[in-house]
């Protein structure tokens, strides 16, 4: 998230500016960790939804995204993305805002 704001022109101009600065970046920051992290999270959830005691559709993160992808599509990999990408966003917006507020004082 802050490498996004490094690269990012930063308004000296105005306090308001400064933070609707910091509060953009974050929620950026924050939407672009969830396109990393979304196909993960998926697997994790459908491995862990695995009955114990049958035998493991797949048993490794790898398998377990070659076999969603073909099976279901790409698209599968990226189901619920839209809250989590929302409640991502606004938590890293809230974040950079509020370490950067803290460290002014």
């Amino acid at each position: 998230m802050f490498k996004i704001k490094q690269v990012s022109p930063t308004p000296q101009d105005s306090k308001v500016k400064a933070t609707v600065h910091s509060l953009v970046t974050g929620f950026v920051g924050g939407v672009m960790a969830t396109m990393c992290n979304a196909p993960f999270d998926v697997v994790k959830s459908r491995i862990q939804a695995q009955n114990s005691k049958s035998i493991m559709e797949c048993t490794s993160t790898i398998q377990a995204l070659m076999k969603i992808g073909r099976t279901e599509g790409l698209a599968a990999l990226y189901k619920g993305f839209q809250p989590k990408a929302l409640r991502m966003g606004i938590g890293g917006a809230v974040a950079v805002t509020a370490f950067e507020a803290v460290c002014e004082i």
